[in-house]
C-alpha cells in the first residue's frame, strides 16, 4: 500500500487536519506549548506544508528564497503542530513526503490571518507588561522595561488602550469569514491563552470551543517575538500621533496668520 495524500479543504486548499487526530493521542491541553527541538525531546514540530528534503535538512529550497510569502507561510508557527516524535515518523511513512502548498490567494489570505494572530498575542503581552512591568521575565531573558514606543509621547493608559483595541478589532475579524478553517483560528487562541496566561483569551477560546473541546496543539511564536511586535504596533500609533499633531500645529499656525 504506498503513501497516502493528505486531505485538503476543497476551496482553498489547504491540508485538513482531521487527518492528524489519529497521530495525536495526547489531550491537548497537556502537549508542550513551547519546545526548543533537541533529540531529546520526545516533542518535535511537525511542519504541515513541507518538501523532504527542506524539512529535513537546514534551510529552504533555493526556489523559495528567504523571504517569500511560500517560505513564510510553510515555516509559520501556526501551520506546525506539536506531536510526539514517534507519531510524527509514522506519520511520514503513511502519508506522501511532499506535501505542496495551497494556491497563491490561499497563502496570502492566511498569512494575514496569521498576522492577525501575531497581533492579539504582541498586544496581550504588551498589556501585560504595561500592567505589571515586572512581568518581563515571563516573556524575555533581556533586561527591558515598558514598551519602548511609550516613552515616545504616549502614556501607559493610552497605550493600553491602544493595545486593547488592537486586539479586539483582531479577535472581531477572526470571527468573520476565514480561509483558514476556524478550528485552526480557535485552537492557535486556546494555545495563546494557556502560553500568555490570559483569562481574556481563555474566554474566546471557551466561546468558540462552546461543547466541543477539541483543539489541535500548534506551536506558538516565541515570547520575545510577541514582546518586539508589541513595540512595532506602539512605534507605529505614536508615528501616526505624531504626524496628527504636527498637522494641526501648523492649522492652527495657518489660521492664526490669516487672522
Amino acid at each position: 500500500m504506498g503513501r497516502r495524500p493528505f486531505p485538503r479543504h476543497e476551496e482553498s486548499g489547504l491540508v485538513d487536519l482531521s487527518c492528524y487526530l489519529p497521530y495525536l493521542p495526547d489531550p491537548p491541553d497537556k502537549v508542550p506549548i513551547y519546545v526548543v527541538p533537541s533529540p531529546d525531546s520526545p516533542f518535535v514540530h511537525q511542519h504541515v506544508y513541507f518538501k523532504w528534503q527542506g524539512y529535513k535538512l537546514k534551510g529552504l529550497s533555493p526556489v523559495e528564497g528567504s523571504h517569500s510569502p511560500l517560505a513564510k507561510f510553510r515555516n509559520f508557527s501556526y501551520n506546525q503542530v506539536l506531536m510526539r516524535r514517534k507519531k510524527e515518523n509514522k506519520l511520514h511513512v503513511d502519508f506522501e513526503t511532499h506535501v505542496s502548498p495551497p494556491p497563491d490567494k490561499t497563502i496570502e489570505n492566511v498569512l494575514n490571518e496569521y498576522e492577525h494572530l501575531d497581533r492579539i498575542g504582541a498586544a496581550t503581552v504588551g498589556l501585560e507588561l504595561l500592567e505589571d512591568p515586572e512581568s518581563r521575565k515571563r516573556f524575555t531573558d533581556h533586561e527591558v522595561g515598558l514598551p519602548r514606543a511609550t516613552v515616545s509621547g504616549l502614556s501607559r493608559y493610552d497605550a493600553a488602550d491602544f493595545l486593547e483595541l488592537e486586539r479586539e478589532k483582531s479577535l472581531t475579524i477572526l470571527r468573520e469569514e476565514t480561509v483558514s478553517p476556524q478550528v485552526i483560528i480557535t485552537s492557535a487562541i486556546q494555545r495563546l491563552a494557556s502560553y500568555l496566561d490570559s483569562q481574556r483569551l481563555r474566554s474566546e477560546a471557551d466561546e468558540r470551543l462552546g461543547n466541543d473541546s477539541r483543539f489541535y496543539p500548534l506551536r506558538m511564536r516565541h515570547t520575545e517575538h510577541l514582546l518586539s511586535l508589541s513595540n512595532r504596533m506602539l512605534k507605529e500609533v505614536c508615528e501616526v500621533l505624531g504626524i496628527e499633531v504636527l498637522s494641526a500645529d501648523k492649522s492652527r499656525e495657518a489660521d492664526s496668520v490669516a487672522v
